[in-house]
């Protein structure tokens, strides 16, 4: 808004739609090379975003891209390559502050689905908190692990959490498609299997606290034609990071 020829951005209202229609992911391989990722996809993509705002304080993005026939191969997959017949990305996320309060990024929905299985991000959080444990978690982790001494870490904090979900309940088709990539074993042929996985973090005003729990079940297949199967494998980690007087 203008007011006494001035921009307003606090009375700023913006409500628009961002509609992709037939977009070819071959156009993107130059782009990614540019940026050295050595990745060749193809597919096309296609779908909505409305993107909000109620002046600086609320953004929004709420919709879904679909992109069909995806494939990716090259480098950084070794050489394999990946597809899925169908890749949704549903999203309803925003970001708002109070009062000259700290932006808090709230993801109701932000997920990647693909015909193996799908990821899940949810969660609310102060966006410096987020970004002071994006510094603290791998300091923490470098302390703890090596003898060297890790770097002070400017620390916001701030409560809030965040949950990362990965559901693959054909883990077997992934695993077919990339043995370079995962290293399998050669003549070795999965079946079968599933992975779940859940990281979750949680802020507050002097820690960031990260749990992972893995489980990868109902492995089955076969290594030069003879059947082989895994037991179940339940992994599960934590790990509390504080920032003074080191990280821990």
């Amino acid at each position: 808004a203008v007011s006494n020829r001035q921009v307003d951005l606090k009375q700023l209202a913006a409500d628009e739609t961002l509609t992709i229609a037939g977009a070819r992911l071959d156009a993107l391989s130059p782009l990614l090379r540019m940026a050295k990722v050595d990745l060749t996809t193809s597919g096309v993509a296609n779908g909505q975003l409305k993107l909000a705002a109620a002046g600086i304080d609320h953004l929004s993005a709420n919709g879904d891209i679909k992109v069909a026939g995806l494939t990716a191969t090259g480098p950084l997959l070794k050489g394999d390559t990946y597809s899925t017949k169908v890749l949704n990305i549903p999203v309803d996320l925003s970001i708002a502050s109070a009062n000259s309060s700290a932006a808090v990024v709230t993801i109701k929905t932000l997920a990647v689905e693909f015909d193996q299985g799908k990821i899940t991000v949810a969660g609310a959080a102060p966006l410096d908190a987020l970004a002071s444990a994006a510094r603290l978690l791998p300091a923490a982790l470098q302390q703890a692990t090596s003898s060297s001494k890790a770097s002070a870490v400017a620390w916001q904090g701030g409560n809030g959490q965040l949950t990362v979900t990965v559901d693959v309940p054909d883990i077997a088709s992934i695993a077919n498609q990339l043995p370079h990539l995962l290293q399998l074993q050669k003549g070795l042929t999965l079946s079968g299997g599933a992975l779940h996985h859940q990281s979750a973090l949680a802020l507050s005003a002097d820690k960031a606290v990260l749990t992972t729990a893995t489980d990868l079940t109902h492995v089955a297949g076969q290594a030069d034609g003879k059947p082989v199967t895994l037991q179940p494998l339940p992994l599960s980690a934590g790990a509390t990071a504080t920032p003074s007087p080191t990280p821990s």
